[in-house]
Formats: C-alpha cells, sequence, structure tokens
C-alpha cells in the first residue's frame, strides 16, 4: 500500500484512539503558565481545537501532494502550541518531522513519522474535547 493511501492519512478516517498513552493529556505545564487561571486554560484549549483540525487536514494535504515545504510549516504551527497544552512526546514528533524536510531525509521516514504525528494529534484532539465538556 503506498503511504499517500495510508488510513490514518485519509480526511474520513475516524480511528484516532491510540493505545498509546505517550499521546495522553498532560495540562500542568498549561496550567503552571496560567498561574491556576481556568479561564486562560479553556481559552487555549478552545483555541487549539478551533485551529488544530484545520492545520492538519491541511498538513495531510500537503504530504499527499508532496508538498514537504508547506508541510513543515503547518507542522511547526502545530509544535508550539502542543508544547504548551503539556506533550512532549508529539512536540517532539513535530520536531523530528521538520528536522528530516530540512535536511532531505528518507521521504518514507517522513511519511511514518506523519502518520504517527497525526495519530498523536487526533488522540490529543479527543482527549481535549473531553476535557473542554468537563469545563
Amino acid at each position: 500500500m503506498r503511504q499517500e493511501n495510508h488510513p490514518i492519512l485519509s480526511a474520513t478516517s475516524r480511528n484516532t484512539r491510540s493505545r498509546n498513552s505517550r499521546y495522553a493529556l498532560n495540562l500542568d505545564y498549561l496550567m503552571e503558565l496560567a498561574d491556576g487561571d481556568q479561564d486562560f486554560v479553556t481559552e487555549v484549549i478552545q483555541m487549539f481545537l478551533a485551529d488544530a483540525p484545520e492545520v492538519l487536514r491541511q498538513s495531510i494535504a500537503y504530504l499527499k501532494t508532496g508538498n514537504y515545504t508547506l508541510l513543515k510549516i503547518g507542522v511547526h504551527k502545530l509544535k508550539s502550541s502542543i508544547r504548551m497544552l503539556g506533550n512532549e512526546t508529539l512536540a517532539q514528533l513535530a520536531q523530528d518531522i521538520e528536522n528530516d524536510i530540512q535536511d532531505n531525509n528518507n521521504l518514507d521516514e517522513i511519511r511514518m513519522v506523519f502518520i504517527e504525528f497525526v495519530m498523536g494529534v487526533r488522540q490529543l484532539l479527543d482527549s481535549l474535547r473531553c476535557e473542554i465538556n468537563k469545563r
């Protein structure tokens, strides 16, 4: 199967539940930045939920069309928000993708890391939706 047709990269794929806890939600860093301000935390989460799905969708399209320059930009946009939301594993995957594109590394490797990144971001989005519903 070609990587471009991988089900994770399909816009209709809803299999976002990973059994890997590396993508678990951890709002400790954001709470520290917010100095306990729950309204700020809620606002940051809502902004990510509003913006990230479209950036992710565009990034998937960039990978499918081979536009690695724009893929790198999309991944970079997500990275800082993901780091603020306390998921260093996903932020590191984003950094790895950026570095691999910058260094013109193996495109198959970039695709595989990006698939893992997409799965993790989707899990993070699901966790954040649950979190926002609790508030």
